[in-house]
């Protein structure tokens, strides 16, 4: 038992370090700052994307995301 514990303990780790805000797609609406996390520094690419092909909102229950993560100055 000890030995199936431990790999899924290291299966945890290695998700948290990869994904640090959690999976993107399984988190609630409300986790907005966790997807932002989740995203790191692609976040403002993927919002550059979504204001040029989704200008209309139409995917907005797909993954929780900001309207503006940050404005360039």
């Amino acid at each position: 038992m000890v030995k199936h514990q431990q790999w899924a303990r290291r299966g945890r780790e290695g998700f948290t370090t990869a994904l640090p805000g959690g999976y993107p797609n399984l988190l609630a609406r409300s986790e907005i700052s966790r997807a932002t996390a989740s995203y790191g520094d692609n976040m403002e690419r993927l919002l550059r994307a979504k204001e040029t092909y989704d200008s209309d909102n139409v995917f907005s229950s797909a993954i929780p995301l900001p309207s503006r993560v940050s404005s360039p100055v």
